[in-house]
């Protein structure tokens, strides 16, 4: 299992790359990994003859009620005739499918805290690296040294964005500055992605509790690289997320996490100066005087006008996205046009949205009032349970030194992080969404058996093991008679 987790954590990475296409999608490598589960489960569940332990808990029929309604969702399209509505619909549903059980897959199967600390300091190995990638990125593109463009060769990525696909990355230039964007396609998926990696290192260290990296000169040196790395991504999406995560750790630490907060913002306001300087000096930008302008632009209302200060501002588009989501919502307020279908439905041509950069707007017009409410109960849910569990823990195992301590205080933080997310991404359909959701009940799970109030329903799929019966048949009486 632990290679298994590892696959998932290197191949989540590298979205802009497919495996193989169907039709227009292209397979990204994470989910190719994820027939590594099915193939671990059909080892433990038939050879093994062991079951899955599905969780009692409200979480679990919360879970599979997103499912349903977005099964649901597909009456629309269906009752319409409209055939290459039904036609997406149920490409969208299987995608979803593979998705989803996989997802419940790995919830169901026994994974250790250990098994989950491997992967995470694997994650911690390869943030690193992209982080370090992205800062090489900006002389790289701006001296044409190689790899400062990665060409993209995933179809799904040139079907949403040809721009993206013409230049290989989605990258907006001011003067000889590019915003970063490493391995992803663009600078938001890395700001998205550096911000989860640096609230998995700070948090530990404003609570005052044992960090998953031990080496304390790797873990300063990521976090400063990281830092530097949002950054250059330019993205007010990436600040947001940090803000939440420094903002929660004050509200959930008061007499910790204050005064190491201070020293964090103090060294990193000087680490962020002591770059600007160098850019500037060598690109003839100042990425902090571009900040402050973005900043001045929302705050003011002029990054919605046509007065904006920044090229290609993306406040626009989002809202837009918001406002043609209410639109679509409108059409069908129940359950919506129809899982994947936003794109197809008449009010979304008129406006020339495809897909709207927002979880809950395309949520709202795909899955209507019906699915809106329970996805968004579903991600409000996880969070509560993760932060009572947290606090549970905190109680009565606030010193322990064990691999359970280093994961539990995440998930609390990882819920909010991805529930921000998806105020400018959508993502129920995405591998790395549902493998978030794996992370924060497989933690929850680890948590309530420590604490023994965990309740399982087991589920076997064969009466004995296979496994047994290979190893009867093999024995062979030497004699006849025997």
């Amino acid at each position: 299992m632990t290679f298994i987790l590892c696959s998932i954590i290197i191949t989540s990475v590298l979205g802009l790359f497919q495996v193989f296409s169907i039709g227009d999608f292209g397979l990204p490598p994470i989910e190719f990994a994820f027939l590594l589960v099915f193939g671990y489960a059909l080892h433990h569940t038939v050879w093994l003859g062991r079951p899955f332990r599905v969780p009692r808990r409200l979480e679990t029929i919360a879970m599979a009620a997103v499912l349903l309604v977005c099964a649901a969702s597909s009456i629309t399209p269906l009752l319409s005739g409209n055939s290459p509505m039904v036609s997406q619909g149920l490409k969208t549903l299987l995608h979803l499918l593979y998705i989803w059980l996989t997802a419940w897959v790995l919830i169901a199967l026994p994974i250790t805290s250990r098994q989950w600390m491997t992967a995470l300091r694997v994650h911690f190995v390869v943030s690193f690296i992209i982080v370090a990638f992205a800062i090489y990125q900006l002389p790289a593109r701006t001296f044409e040294w190689p790899l400062g463009w990665i060409e993209v060769t995933n179809q799904s990525f040139r079907k949403l964005d040809k721009e993206a696909a013409e230049m290989g990355q989605l990258a907006l230039r001011f003067a000889d500055f590019y915003r970063a964007t490493s391995v992803f396609s663009e600078p938001s998926a890395l700001a998205g992605y550096s911000a989860m990696s640096l609230m998995m290192m700070l948090v530990p260290l404003f609570r005052r509790s044992h960090t998953i990296i031990k080496s304390k000169a790797f873990l300063f040196l990521s976090i400063g690289c990281t830092t530097i790395a949002l950054f250059l991504s330019f993205s007010m999406s990436g600040l947001v997320l940090v803000g939440a995560t420094l903002v929660l750790s004050v509200i959930l630490y008061p007499r910790t996490a204050p005064k190491r907060l201070a020293i964090f913002l103090s060294v990193t306001i000087m680490t962020l100066v002591a770059s600007d300087y160098a850019i500037e000096k060598y690109f003839n930008i100042s990425v902090l005087t571009l900040f402050s302008t973005r900043v001045e632009n929302l705050v003011s209302g002029k990054a919605t006008s046509q007065g904006s200060d920044i090229i290609g501002e993306s406040v626009t588009m989002r809202t837009s996205d918001y406002w043609v989501s209410g639109k679509v919502f409108e059409s069908a307020p129940i359950l919506g046009v129809g899982n994947g279908n936003f794109g197809k439905s008449e009010l979304a041509k008129r406006y020339f949205t495809k897909y709207p950069s927002t979880l809950y707007g395309s949520i709202l017009g795909e899955m209507g009032v019906v699915g809106f409410s329970i996805v968004v109960f579903f991600l409000f849910l996880l969070y509560a349970r993760s932060q009572h569990a947290e606090r549970q823990w905190t109680r009565l195992r606030l010193r322990e030194d064990s691999d359970l301590e280093r994961l539990l205080p995440l998930i609390p933080f990882r819920m909010v992080l991805v529930i921000v997310v998806g105020t400018s991404g959508s993502s129920l359909i995405s591998a790395i969404f549902w493998f978030d959701v794996v992370i924060v009940l497989s933690t929850l799970g680890l948590a309530r058996q420590a604490l023994g109030i965990e309740q399982v329903h087991e589920v076997f799929i064969v009466r004995r093991a296979w496994r047994d019966r290979f190893l009867e048949n093999k024995k062979v009486p030497k004699f006849l008679g025997e």
